[in-house]
């Protein structure tokens, strides 16, 4: 909705009726969701997100956020960051703070992950703290 170089940010509505977007909403963020729980978890999106996320410098150092054990969750089925663009992230990420690399944790999952895999999210997070 909006052009976003016009608005400044990228609007996600869940709110909107039209049954293509619905689908396509439905297929890029909760892969793995029937259609009743889907329309639950899209009402608690916020649909609004600044472009600025992605070309403001974020200050993270190795001294300070790679001072943090991490561990991140690929997901396979992602269509909002497919595979690849996460693998980037995690590349990125690790070349920054290469003494605390990611544990990487990969799951048959769309990027909705904490809803549609509850169970898996938490075992990953348990693992990564033992």
């Amino acid at each position: 909705m909006g052009d976003p170089a016009v608005v400044g940010a990228v609007r996600i509505d869940p709110r909107d009726t039209d049954p293509a977007y619905q689908d396509e909403l439905h297929a890029a963020y909760f892969t793995g969701l029937g259609r009743a729980e889907f329309h639950a978890m899209a009402a608690a999106l916020t649909p609004d997100q600044p472009i600025s996320f992605l070309t403001t410098p974020t200050g993270a150092t190795a001294g300070r956020w790679g001072s943090v054990p991490r561990t991140y969750i690929r997901t396979t089925r992602d269509r909002a960051l497919p595979i690849a663009l996460q693998d980037v992230m995690i590349r990125h990420a690790d070349e920054l703070a290469p003494a605390t690399a990611f544990t990487q944790v990969t799951l048959d999952a769309g990027h909705a992950v904490f809803a549609t895999a509850p169970a898996e999210v938490a075992d990953a997070i348990r693992l990564a703290c033992h």
